[in-house]
C-alpha cells in the first residue's frame, strides 16, 4: 500500500466507515511505515483536514485521532470549532481526546465554553473521555446548560470523571431537569451506584412522565431488592409501556416477594410477548405453586418456542409443595 492508495482510500470514507476491519488496516498500514514515510503520510492527512470534501475531512481527522498524532491538535481543533458538519465536529473532539495532552484539553476547555451549542457538547463530552479531575468543575457548570445536548454530554462525562457515588447530589437535581432525557440519563447513572437510601427516588421515578425513566427507575429496583418497591411496582404492571412494564416483572422476580405472584400471573397474558416472557421468568423466581396452572397453560400454549420454553422452565423451579 503506498501514498496513492491512502489518497483513493479517502474517497471511500462513507463505504470505510462501515468497515472497521479496513479502517483498523490503513491504521496498520500507517503505523508500519518508516518514521520519515509515516511523517509524509501524516502531513497529507493534516492538509485533508481542510478538504472542501466532507467525507475526507471525516477521513483524516478520525485516522490522526487514531494515530494520536500531537501535532495535529491545533488544526483538528479548528475543524471543531468552525466545520460545517456535525460528525466532522463530533470526530475532531473524539480525535483531540484521543490525542489528550495539556494542549489537546485545554482546546477543548475552551471549545466547551463555546457560543455554539454543538461544539459545548463534544467538547464536554470529550473532556469527560480525558479523566481529568481538574476539568470537574467546568463539566459541572455545563449541567446548567441552555442545551439540554450539552446537559446529557455533561453528565455522562462528569461520571467518568468522578464515581456517580461522588456526583450524586447534580444528578438528584438533574431529575427535575424540565427535559426528559436529562432525566432519564440521570435516573440511569443514579441506579449503577445501587444504593439503597435511593430506592424512594427510584419508586417515585415510576411515576415520571418519560417512559425511559420509569424502564431504568425500575431497572434500578431491581438491582437494590427492597420490600417497600413491591406495592409500587405492582402498580406499575398498569403502565402503557411495553418496555416499562418488562422491567416491572422483573424486578419484581428479583425482590420475590409472594405478593407479587398473582399480579405476575395476570402479566402472563400481557400483551407484549416480552412482558410475558419476563413474568414467566420471573414467577420461576419466585417459586411460587400457586402459578404452576398459569405456567403450564402458556407452556402449551405460548405464541413462540421460546415463551412455552421459558414457561416450561419456570415450571421446573415452582415449589412442589
Amino acid at each position: 500500500m503506498n501514498k496513492s492508495v491512502l489518497t483513493n482510500l479517502r474517497a471511500r470514507y462513507a463505504e470505510l466507515s462501515k468497515q472497521k476491519a479496513l479502517r483498523d488496516e490503513v491504521l496498520r498500514w500507517i503505523n508500519a511505515l518508516p518514521e520519515e514515510q509515516k511523517c509524509i503520510v501524516v502531513k497529507e492527512l493534516i492538509t485533508l483536514l481542510d478538504s472542501q470534501d466532507t467525507y475526507t475531512r471525516r477521513f483524516s481527522t478520525q485516522l490522526l485521532g487514531e494515530l494520536k498524532e500531537s501535532t495535529a491538535a491545533a488544526r483538528i481543533a479548528a475543524r471543531l470549532m468552525e466545520d460545517n458538519d456535525t460528525s466532522v465536529r463530533r470526530l475532531a473532539a473524539d480525535a483531540l481526546a484521543k490525542i489528550s495532552g495539556t494542549e489537546a484539553r485545554d482546546v477543548l476547555i475552551l471549545a466547551a465554553k463555546s457560543y455554539d451549542a454543538v461544539v459545548r457538547q463534544y467538547a464536554v463530552n470529550a473532556l469527560g473521555s480525558l479523566e481529568y479531575e481538574d476539568v470537574a468543575p467546568l463539566i459541572i457548570n455545563a449541567t446548567k446548560d441552555e442545551n439540554y445536548h450539552v446537559r446529557i454530554s455533561a453528565i455522562n462525562a462528569l461520571c467518568r470523571v468522578n464515581s456517580a457515588e461522588q456526583v450524586t447530589q447534580i444528578l438528584l437535581d438533574a431529575l427535575n431537569d424540565t427535559n426528559q432525557h436529562v432525566r432519564a440519563r440521570a435516573i440511569y447513572h443514579l441506579g449503577v451506584i445501587e444504593d439503597k437510601s435511593l430506592i424512594p427516588i427510584f419508586i417515585k421515578g415510576l411515576k415520571d412522565d418519560y417512559g425511559r425513566v420509569r424502564e431504568w427507575a425500575a431497572d434500578a429496583l431491581r438491582e437494590i431488592p427492597s420490600d417497600a418497591a413491591v406495592q409500587p411496582l405492582i402498580n406499575a404492571l398498569n403502565d402503557n409501556d411495553e418496555r416499562v412494564r418488562a422491567a416491572v416483572v422483573r424486578a419484581l422476580g428479583a425482590i420475590k416477594s409472594s405478593d407479587a405472584v398473582h399480579p405476575l400471573m395476570q402479566a402472563l397474558e400481557d400483551q407484549d410477548l416480552q412482558v410475558r416472557m419476563r413474568a414467566a421468568q420471573s414467577l420461576g423466581q419466585i417459586g411460587d405453586p400457586a402459578a404452576r396452572f398459569k405456567l403450564e397453560k402458556l407452556s402449551l400454549h405460548g405464541s413462540t418456542v421460546g415463551e412455552k420454553k421459558l414457561a416450561s422452565e419456570a415450571l421446573s423451579k415452582l415449589s412442589n409443595l
